[in-house]
């Protein structure tokens, strides 16, 4: 049976993977995966695909001589560690959010 703290470990391991300053990548792929959902992102076809036009467009843009905001590295490394943080289930993964990432606010 799979328990939260298998999960959490799990989870934890991703984020050491694909860690850091500030955990971006790790949070900007837990957001990916709650915005467009797990089952998207367990499509591994899918997830080829978004790899091959983030390569595109960057390959785009250089050839014009231009610079994107976000480099192709750290873009890739969202998707791949999205991936990875899919198979997590569900309820698994809104405990992790709760009560493993801190949401900063300030003002």
């Amino acid at each position: 049976m799979n328990t939260y703290e298998n999960s959490r470990k799990t989870l934890e391991k991703i984020r050491q993977e694909f860690g850091c300053k500030g955990d971006i990548i790790f949070r900007t792929a837990m957001q990916y995966v709650v915005e467009c959902g797990q089952t998207v992102f367990k499509d591994e076809e899918w997830v080829k695909s978004q790899l091959e036009r983030i390569d595109a467009k960057h390959d785009a843009a250089e050839a014009e001589g231009k610079n994107l905001y976000v480099g192709r590295r750290i873009e890739k490394a969202c998707y791949e560690c999205a991936a990875k943080i899919a198979p997590v289930e569900t309820y698994h993964l809104l405990i992790y959010i709760q009560k493993e990432l801190w949401v900063g606010h300030e003002g």
